[in-house]
């Protein structure tokens, strides 16, 4: 796990340095470490996923760029299709409990 060093909210007001942070560390976590592909870590870099993809091929470095809302969203749809759940054994429900609700409050 690499950190591009860009705050959130700089992801929108200075999207270009954003952008080369991101391959720039991309292509780190490649070459150094060995990375076979690259997650993004932030929901506010999916929109720049198509770019960082572009940047990486530039570079000549070809793996997969996963975009984790639309991970997230195609898994959801094939589990449906599939109509699978999550594991009950492993996520169960909660049990029953009671409800405590603070005494009403007479206004006026």
């Amino acid at each position: 796990m690499r950190a591009i060093g860009v705050p959130v909210l700089q992801l929108e007001t200075d999207r270009q340095a954003a952008l080369l942070a991101t391959v720039n560390t991309a292509e780190l976590a490649v070459c150094e470490d060995g990375a076979g592909a690259i997650i993004l870590g932030c929901t506010m870099m999916a929109e720049m996923a198509e770019e960082i993809q572009a940047g990486l091929s530039q570079r000549g470095i070809e793996v997969p760029l996963l975009n984790p809302p639309l991970v997230a969203l195609r898994l959801a749809e094939s589990m449906i299709a599939l109509k699978l759940s999550h594991s009950q054994r492993t996520f169960a429900s909660p049990g029953e409990k009671a409800v405590k609700w603070f005494a009403p409050v007479n206004v006026g």
